[in-house]
């Protein structure tokens, strides 16, 4: 597509780290919770054959459901927290070899 008038190229030369790594913790963190909820699925009904086995499902729902929302929320936060430290370490990282290479060009309208 051929440049217009409107079209105009901005070179990106620096990120602002802490913002990249709240976003990439806020997305990642989302990841983990899509992950946790098929997870806390899969133990829900793990415990439910558990408890089936002892002639107790009850018991096992119950302790089924408990352990899914425990690791489904462990999921969210190592995820959030390794989104974080992805987010922080890549702009920093970008910054300096934007600073050495020119950055990134980009056409904006």
């Amino acid at each position: 597509m051929p440049p217009t008038s409107s079209t105009k190229k901005v070179t990106i030369k620096r990120f602002e780290p802490m913002t990249v790594a709240k976003l990439a913790a806020i997305l990642y963190g989302l990841l983990g919770l899509m992950i946790g909820i098929i997870y806390a699925v899969i133990i829900f009904v793990i415990g439910i054959a558990a408890g089936a086995s002892n002639n107790n499902i009850l018991l096992g729902a119950i302790g089924g459901l408990i352990g899914g929302i425990l690791l489904g929320a462990i999921f969210v936060g190592f995820y959030a927290l390794i989104g974080l430290l992805v987010g922080l370490i890549g702009a920093a990282l970008y910054n300096v070899a934007a600073h050495r290479v020119g950055g990134i060009v980009a056409e904006i309208e």
